[in-house]
């Protein structure tokens, strides 16, 4: 029959990941669960839960994705994912967005201004975390992480509430000189630090 596709062509279709027909929002949607790889050129949001769970996609492009139009937990327990493609006009994310996920190389959040609850909790495989732009860190910002060993935030003045909570490998935290405010227990459980440096101070 023209047009029909039984099970087993669906689930290899999907296993190949692809580009996509224009859309410019996004909402949860379980038909990604199977993807390894998804292009989405024309996207402007992303709402909560999108991608969370996605166990096999590995690499994500959301080029046109506008600045706090990413919502919570979009790529949450995505633990295959090591490639994220976002515009450089992103300066803020929704909470959680990047927990138990498998990326090393933040690089491409360069311009982000702010993290929020759980954003870079339970990484898989980061160790070191360079966000020169970012101001504030909010509860539980870093959490949980298995090889984090060193987060740079030299602009950051304010660290809230167990920012840098339970991060049995790290080493060194670096922050702005003009740090303004750090709350109760925003470096608890973290056997392996060592130094917490204020832009060069000690």
């Amino acid at each position: 029959m023209s047009g029909h596709h039984n099970k087993k062509d669906h689930k290899e279709n999907c296993t190949a990941g692809g580009n996509f027909p224009p859309c410019t929002f996004l909402r949860c949607i379980f038909f990604f669960y199977n993807f390894t790889n998804i292009n989405f050129p024309n996207v402007t949001t992303v709402y909560n839960d999108a991608f969370s769970n996605c166990r096999n996609l590995v690499e994500i492009s959301l080029p046109s994705l506008c600045d706090g139009e990413l919502y919570e937990r979009v790529f949450s327990g995505c633990d295959k994912l090591e490639r994220v493609n976002f515009s450089d006009d992103m300066v803020s994310l929704g909470g959680s967005t990047f927990a138990n996920t498998n990326i090393k190389d933040f690089s491409f959040l360069s311009n982000i201004e702010y993290v929020y609850d759980f954003e870079f909790s339970g990484l898989y495989k980061a160790e070191s975390i360079y966000l020169p732009e970012v101001k504030l860190v909010d509860y539980h910002s870093f959490d949980r992480n298995h090889c984090l060993k060193e987060v740079v935030l030299p602009s950051c003045t304010t660290v809230n509430e167990n920012a840098f909570y339970f991060n049995p490998t790290l080493k060194e935290v670096v922050l702005s000189d003009n740090l303004e405010y750090v709350g109760t227990a925003a470096f608890a459980k973290n056997i392996s630090l060592k130094s917490i440096v204020l832009n060069g101070l000690k």
